[in-house]
Formats: C-alpha cells, structure tokens, sequence
C-alpha cells in the first residue's frame, strides 16, 4: 500500500484533472453559443451566492474558473470567508494594492461583466453595468409599470 501522502497527493491530481475536464467542457459550450447547462446545479455557487441568473451562469462560470489562482484565493477569503483584510494580507494575499486588484477582478468575474468590454466604471453612461451600480437603481418602481 503506497504512503499517505502519495495517495493524497494522487486524488488530488485526480481532483484537478476532473475540474479540468469540466472547465474544458464549459468553456466549449460557450464557444459553441450556449448559455448555460440543462442541470444548473453545477452552477449553484454563481447563481445562489452571487445572484447570477441563470441564464448568464456559464458565462460567469468560465470568466471567474479562468481567473488566476491568486484571484478566485482573494475572492473567496473576503467575500465568501468574510476575512478581513488584514487576515487576507496575513495569508500571503498581499500586498494591499494586488489583494484589491485581485478583489476587484474576482467581484467582476462573479457578477457577469466582460472583461474585455469597455468597464462600466469608466463610461458617463448609467445604463452600462451591473444594475445595483446604476444612478436609479434604489429610486423605486418605474412610473410607467405601475
């Protein structure tokens, strides 16, 4: 029977390559044109956690799993562990200026937006990006829905 860490260190190989493969498959589906899976579960993180719909959900799932490691890390340390910065910069997240520019890029990724389209920050017009970013979004229900 072969040492401990070796097992370990070969179903962890086994983990990585299927994560791969379902990485590869995603990202293949979406060059192919479709939006998301018929079983959403896969998605479940996107779409229950970051409140993607679900429609968009593989899309997200491509952009954010395509992220360097370092991204998705901070990501998941301030957003879904509720780490504090400190305790992120502690772990070796650091230092401040890439731990906020990996923040940035993973909130970007789990909220849908293209990095490759022009960022929502930089453009005069409020109807570019994420909802809860526009001029209007808490003013109320549309006059014209009532």
């Amino acid at each position: 029977m072969p040492p401990e860490e070796t097992l370990a260190d070969w179903f962890h190989e086994r983990i990585d390559e299927a994560t791969g493969d379902v990485l590869l498959k995603d990202a293949q589906a979406l060059r192919e044109g479709l939006t998301h899976d018929e079983d959403l579960s896969h998605y479940d993180f996107f779409v229950k956690a970051c409140f993607v719909v679900p429609e968009n959900s593989l899309f997200v799932s491509v952009q954010f799993n395509g992220l360097p490691l370092e991204c998705r890390e901070t990501f998941f340390a301030l957003f879904i562990e509720h780490r504090t910065i400190a305790e992120a910069l502690a772990a070796g997240l650091g230092p401040e200026d890439r731990l906020r520019q990996n923040a940035q890029r993973g909130l970007d990724a789990a909220a849908g937006i293209n990095p490759r389209a022009p960022s929502w920050r930089e453009v005069a017009d409020d109807t570019i990006g994420p909802w809860w970013a526009q001029d209007d979004a808490f003013d109320g229900v549309p006059e014209d829905s009532r």
